[in-house]
């Protein structure tokens, strides 16, 4: 009898306990309700784990209500015009494996889009679903996370952790700093394609940096400008989510380059469009005018003023500076001329106007004689001092011998798509217009001659081509690398 009680009072606990627990679509619709109309109760659906990440570099945002909602919350503007019934917020639950489930949360008409991703009614980061059977590797600053082990190599993580170590000098980094990088680590995440990216952000796209959880997300193996826009909200701690995108954007290029081009030939094409008038700073003073012009001449033109405003005052007035216009840009320019929003206006276009880039790949024709470096029946290489002076039928690579194993560029079969890639670190791709240098290992444009920007041919005749390039562009003496010609 008493066994008989103990079993009935048992399933009958079983049964309340199961009924308590909600569904997946009642949690979902709690969540949304939350989402809609008290964000900051939303902190209590992550996990504990979740939020030691979101605040393991103790970056707050003063305009997010909560730090693992920044870049995912909803704008008053239109949480308002849902809860008015104006506006449809849709959202659709995807079932993933062990646990873990998927919300996707758009607005029709309105370009929002996110996904939350959930293990055990718990919100988690992205990345601990997305990243569950990746290659992780861990450096003294970064842990890498990579999907395919063949698109990324060591090369392209030591680059990145030199490259770290300069943003961090250059901003100026306490010890203390350093030390609360080391103990909580960069997140670096080389996704699959642009598809996996928008995976990660809601957006596909070459890269993404997600500031609710800090952490970068790339289709290249070397995406510099999440890491410099990682650095500077750690080195300024307490600002505003979204600020002016002439001093956001404008700092990341500076400093990151814009992939797959360095952060020196984006800053020298930004010197350009100045120059040439084709683009105006000042125009980029309202976000309204910098999303409406063409993205591949703002970023360049915002990075070529950030880099300006930083040699000129130096990394910590260029951070006071920085904090002082990160507000939304409405209330920026509200009663400000726009010298005021872009200072030393004048004396940017003065040194846009007076400034002769340096030129690295020189495609006008010599007379001399050039001892002989090397000789092949599409490519001859000359030794001119400070310079090798090229002759050849196309575009050809030059490699190390042996190259990096067991890697892929998607660079390469991107510019040259009729060859497989086999190692190969540099590749110089040339047309009567354009000599542009790769560099393979990482995915990068090194430098280039871009003739709508030098108004010169490269020099030669037929499908000949002769140029010359700083033998400082190259990591090693010719000498000590293999021509591979293009047939």
């Amino acid at each position: 009898m008493r066994l008989t009680i103990r079993i009935a009072i048992f399933v009958l606990f079983t049964f309340t306990m199961l009924s308590a627990q909600p569904t997946r679509e009642q949690f979902v619709d709690g969540f949304m309700k939350k989402l809609v109309q008290d964000p900051p109760a939303l902190v209590h659906y992550a996990d504990e784990s979740s939020k030691q990440k979101a605040g393991r570099f103790h970056i707050s945002y003063t305009d997010v209500t909560t730090k693992i909602l920044a870049g995912d919350e909803i704008p008053l503007k239109l949480r308002n015009l849902i809860m008015k019934g104006e506006i449809e917020l849709l959202h659709k639950i995807e079932n993933l494996p062990q646990n873990f489930f998927q919300v996707e949360v758009t607005i029709p008409g309105n370009g929002y889009k996110k996904y939350f991703y959930f293990e055990n009614f718990k919100l988690v980061a992205p990345s601990k679903y997305l990243t569950l059977y990746w290659t992780k590797y861990e450096t003294e600053y970064i842990d890498f996370y990579v999907r395919e082990k063949k698109h990324f190599n060591s090369y392209s993580g030591f680059q990145l952790g030199r490259t770290l170590g300069g943003i961090m000098k250059l901003l100026g980094f306490t010890e203390e700093e350093k030390e609360l990088l080391r103990k909580n680590k960069l997140v670096y995440i080389v996704a699959l394609n642009e598809k996996n990216v928008g995976e990660f952000s809601g957006i596909e796209g070459k890269g993404a940096f997600l500031p609710a959880w800090d952490e970068i997300i790339t289709s290249t193996p070397y995406n510099l400008n999440g890491l410099a826009e990682q650095l500077i909200r750690i080195k300024l701690s307490k600002m505003k989510l979204t600020g002016p995108k002439l001093f956001e954007k404008g700092f990341a290029a500076a400093v990151g380059g814009i992939s797959p081009r360095s952060s020196g030939l984006v800053t020298k094409l930004g010197l350009f469009l100045q120059k040439s008038g084709m683009l105006d700073v000042a125009s980029l003073s309202e976000d309204s005018s910098f999303v409406q012009n063409d993205p591949s001449f703002t970023y360049p033109l915002a990075a070529a003023y950030n880099k300006f405003l930083l040699d000129k005052l130096g990394a910590r007035d260029y951070l006071r500076l920085y904090i002082q216009k990160n507000t939304p840009n409405d209330k920026l320019m509200a009663g400000n001329s726009v010298e005021a929003v872009v200072p030393f206006l004048d004396e940017f276009r003065k040194l846009a106007e007076e400034t002769e880039a340096e030129k690295n790949i020189m495609v006008e024709d010599i007379k001399d004689t050039l001892p002989l470096l090397y000789e092949g029946e599409m490519v001859r290489v000359f030794d001119g001092g400070d310079y090798y002076w090229f002759h050849s039928k196309g575009s050809f690579a030059l490699t190390e011998t042996p190259g990096i194993n067991d890697y892929t560029s998607k660079l390469f079969k991107e510019v040259v798509p009729t060859r497989s890639y086999e190692g190969e670190k540099y590749l110089i791709n040339v047309t009567r217009e354009d000599v542009i240098i790769y560099n393979l290992y990482n995915d990068t444009v090194i430098d280039a001659h871009y003739k709508f920007v030098d108004k010169q041919p490269v020099a030669g005749v037929s499908n000949l081509y002769r140029f010359r390039v700083k033998k400082t562009l190259f990591e090693e003496p010719l000498t000590e690398l293999k021509v591979v010609q293009f047939y």
